[in-house]
C-alpha cells in the first residue's frame, strides 16, 4: 500500500525543465524501489557533498554520493537553517 503524491507537474515536459532536463522520481513510489527504503530517501535528500578531488560535476548538476552514478540534478532541498520556527529554532 502506498499514499497516492500528485505531482507537481503538468507534465513530464514541465518536469524536466524544471530539473535541469532530469525527470524527477515518483516519490510515492521509491521507497518500494530502493534498497533501504526510507533510509533511502534520507541519505538522499542530507547526501549532497562537495566532490571529492578528481571527480568533475557538471553544471546543473550536484554531487551525492547516496545516488546512482554519484551525480544527480536535483538541488539540494534540504539545508540548516532554511527554517525558521516561531520559538526562534
Amino acid at each position: 500500500l502506498s499514499d497516492y503524491i500528485k505531482s507537481p507537474y503538468l507534465n513530464e515536459n514541465e518536469a524536466r525543465y524544471a530539473n535541469n532536463g532530469g525527470l524527477p522520481p515518483d516519490l510515492s513510489l521509491i521507497t518500494k524501489a530502493r534498497d533501504g527504503g526510507a533510509d533511502y530517501i534520507f541519505a538522499l535528500l542530507t547526501g549532497y557533498r562537495e566532490p571529492p578531488v578528481g571527480v568533475v560535476v557538471g553544471e546543473g548538476q550536484w554531487f551525492n554520493p547516496y545516488y546512482p552514478g554519484l551525480k544527480i540534478q536535483m538541488p539540494q532541498p534540504l539545508m540548516d537553517g532554511s527554517i525558521e520556527y516561531e520559538d526562534g529554532t
